[in-house]
């Protein structure tokens, strides 16, 4: 109750400095548009209640009633990671374990890789860029940053953990490509760099730098790569860390607090959402192979595609002027609602059969957005996936939707995400995903391999700062980010703002879709859903 109070925490800060994560602001600020228009959160009555207390109860009986047999192997399996548990602690209680959600993704996906891409306006060579990250990231002065110094040891019994790395040299960690490169170039680039499994006998990070790179609108300039082990932290940490690293290092304007907007929910109806949730997720059925999501597993070392591009047509400030006008839509719900309708339009034209509707999972947050900012003193730095939260949402694409305007699908995006139980599925989401990373990595793996990529897409959005700095002696034009497609999770969708800007970037199996097939749906057809819903604002384009 009290990790689902904390996500019901207000996260609105300074909307002139950023953005909350998707999930703070697509769930929070859907919620808080419906609030407006309503006056307040209605409460369902306590007859509505009580049925569906009772209804989640007969079912909950049901389940178990049903299945004896594997409810039995379930919680004999559970004894696994808590007899292993136990011995380690008694072993080395001094070490520094990974968190669940951390030890699946290092114990069970290995190429789950964060890879942040930084625009700079000039070219820098290598050596400013490695001496400024030296001096930031790692600086013995700076007990945080230690887990840049070390390595994670995992075995196929017991829980990973962190060890110091001896004689940790940081050369093998910085790569200078001197050649030049172009916007195709680096696609190619860092495709291949996602086929790349980290070395675990050193620390799980590597950061690569393209002195000479020519952007799309044939700028020169450099563009810094930083690889991070999703083990090793999630988008919000990681955007936390590097923020240590920009000058400055925080909005230049910091509004006051604004008064307690969070909706209200009883304990009773957490309980609720809580066994709602709990159901969706456990039954929650696989999205048939289609245009968007493959058949085959997909393994670390094959082929990926990925492309990105920049909105032209919008800004961050021109998308809430469009969401006011559309009745208090979010940035977050314009973003999301026009990745849709330009999936859809390209599913019209795909030949593969498609659904009518494709499950996604959201990566959302539950720290505040002000903590990205906070000094060290005033909120601890604390690495791993603690923040992480998810949510599973239906996109419409099939031929049910083929006529849906953008506003329509605004509208759609909108319904589902208002939902007030959502807050509550994207804690109960991650714990369920936590339970791989406590069972041994003999016994994970496959269950992993069972049970997991059900869904055709993932997607992310990472709010960057909304005013001009420089990260690592570099002065940021752009940003964007990256995960590679995992399984048959073939699409991995990633959005991100800064200083104004929206870049939208497209990671897949190249199975399914080649780089064609994703500048068209990050260009082409992305503007076009954003500018149909910024035209109450801006008139016809």
């Amino acid at each position: 109750e009290l990790a689902c109070r904390n996500l019901l925490e207000d996260r609105e800060c300074d909307r002139g400095a950023a953005w909350p994560l998707m999930g703070s602001g697509n769930i929070g600020e859907g919620l808080l548009a419906a609030e407006r228009q309503r006056g307040s959160v209605r409460q369902p009555s306590l007859a509505a209640c009580v049925c569906g207390f009772v209804l989640d109860l007969v079912f909950f009986m049901i389940m178990v009633a049903l299945m004896p047999v594997n409810v039995v192997l379930f919680l004999t399996a559970c004894c696994l990671p808590i007899f292993s548990w136990i011995v380690q602690q008694l072993l080395n209680p001094r070490r520094q374990y990974l968190d669940g959600i951390s030890a699946a993704f290092f114990n069970l996906v290995e190429e789950s890789i964060i890879h942040g891409v930084f625009f700079s306006k000039k070219q820098v060579t290598s050596d400013v860029v490695f001496r400024h990250f030296t001096r930031t990231y790692l600086n013995d002065n700076i007990s945080e940053f230690s887990r840049f110094k070390q390595r994670a040891v995992r075995s196929n019994v017991f829980w990973p953990y962190w060890t110091d790395t001896k004689h940790f040299n940081p050369a093998p960690h910085f790569i200078a490509v001197k050649e030049p490169v172009d916007k195709q170039e680096l696609e190619k680039r860092l495709a291949s760099i996602q086929l790349k499994l980290m070395n675990l006998e050193r620390p799980l990070w590597e950061l690569y730098h393209f002195e000479d790179y020519t952007d799309e609108d044939g700028n020169k300039c450099s563009a810094s790569v930083l690889r991070v082990h999703h083990g090793m932290a999630d988008g919000f940490t990681c955007l936390r860390m590097m923020m240590q690293g920009c000058r400055p290092n925080k909005p230049p304007q910091q509004t006051q607090a604004r008064a307690e907007r969070r909706p209200k929910i009883g304990a009773f109806q957490l309980f609720r959402f809580g066994i709602r949730a709990l159901r969706k997720v456990a039954l929650l059925l696989p999205d048939s192979a289609s245009t968007y999501k493959a058949s085959k597993h997909l393994e670390a070392t094959e082929s990926k595609v990925l492309t990105w591009s920049t909105l032209r047509s919008g800004s961050v400030q021109s998308l809430k002027d469009a969401g006011r006008q559309l009745g208090g839509a979010s940035v977050n719900d314009l973003l999301i609602a026009a990745i849709t309708g330009s999936l859809r339009k390209y599913a019209q034209t795909a030949p593969n059969k498609m659904p009518e509707a494709i499950t996604s999972v959201m990566w959302v947050s539950s720290s505040p957005l002000k903590h990205i900012y906070s000094d060290f003193e005033e909120y601890p730095f604390k690495w791993g996936n603690g923040t992480l939260g998810s949510i599973y949402l239906k996109l419409g694409v099939g031929a049910k939707f083929a006529d849906f305007s953008a506003v329509d699908t605004l509208d759609d995006v909108r319904q589902a995400t208002s939902d007030i139980g959502l807050m509550v599925e994207a804690v109960v989401a991650t714990s369920l995903l936590a339970l791989f990373g406590w069972f041994p990595r003999c016994v994970g793996r496959g269950l992993w391999k069972a049970l997991a990529n059900k869904v055709s897409i993932s997607m992310s959005n990472v709010p960057g700062p909304q005013f001009p700095l420089d990260w690592c002696g570099v002065p940021l034009r752009g940003m964007s980010f990256f995960t590679p497609p995992i399984g048959t999770v073939s699409i991995f969708v990633t959005i991100c703002t800064f200083d104004g800007g929206v870049s939208v970037g497209v990671g897949a199996d190249a199975s399914l879709l080649d780089v064609e097939a994703l500048r068209k749906i990050t260009g082409e057809l992305f503007e076009a859903e954003i500018r149909e819903l910024q035209k109450p604002v801006l008139g016809p384009v």
